[in-house]
């Protein structure tokens, strides 16, 4: 965070604030050390990093989610 210019510093503090207050300070610190190793910082990328953490952590896959293919499938031959 040293490097970062004034307004991406800025914005790097209000994501600490909003995710401390909604994960706690510990899981916060933790997604924005990841962020900034990532060079990952914004708003959406530090959300997502504490609701990992927080949830399942770092290390493990997310879940698979539904099957899609089926839409895939049927749009394939829809014209835009």
């Amino acid at each position: 965070m040293d490097r970062q210019q004034r307004t991406q510093l800025h914005a790097t503090l209000k994501t600490m604030h909003t995710l401390s207050s909604e994960y706690g300070f510990e899981i916060a610190v933790q997604a924005l050390e990841e962020g900034v190793q990532r060079s990952r910082t914004s708003f959406h990328d530090a959300a997502i990093l504490a609701a990992r953490i927080a949830g399942y952590g770092l290390n493990m896959a997310p879940e698979r989610g539904q099957d899609l293919h089926v839409y895939d499938e049927f749009l394939e031959g829809v014209q835009v």
